[in-house]
């Protein structure tokens, strides 16, 4: 299903039990992480920075005590570019290259 939104949003509960490609009022673990993003998205009208799309991720992201977030990620289709941050950590993000023969990874 192809979606005229200029972003996508991952998760990690299943979207496969609702029928919209962008559901209107999810339910469930991550849920609420979901809903915020996609508001935050929703705003933007399709124009962002990759450092607005991890400010983001750091409002959605989980602290804990049971569960924390461990990967945040953020891609830019039309450059190739895959961008993601470890352990919360949102102050190192690192670029992993598509495009470079040799995948180079470096801090952004």
């Amino acid at each position: 299903m192809r979606s005229d939104s200029p972003f996508l949003a991952m998760t990690n509960f299943p979207l496969s039990d609702y029928s919209d490609l962008i559901p209107r009022d999810p339910t469930g673990s991550g849920a609420d992480r979901y809903t915020r993003i996609i508001d935050s998205l929703s705003r933007q009208g399709g124009r962002f920075s990759v450092n607005r799309a991890f400010e983001m991720l750091a409002d959605a992201r989980q602290d804990g005590p049971d569960w924390t977030t461990k990967l945040s990620l953020a891609s830019d289709a039309q450059n190739h570019d895959l961008f993601y941050c470890m352990d919360r950590h949102f102050d190192s993000i690192v670029k992993y290259d598509f495009n470079s023969p040799k995948t180079a990874v470096k801090n952004h």
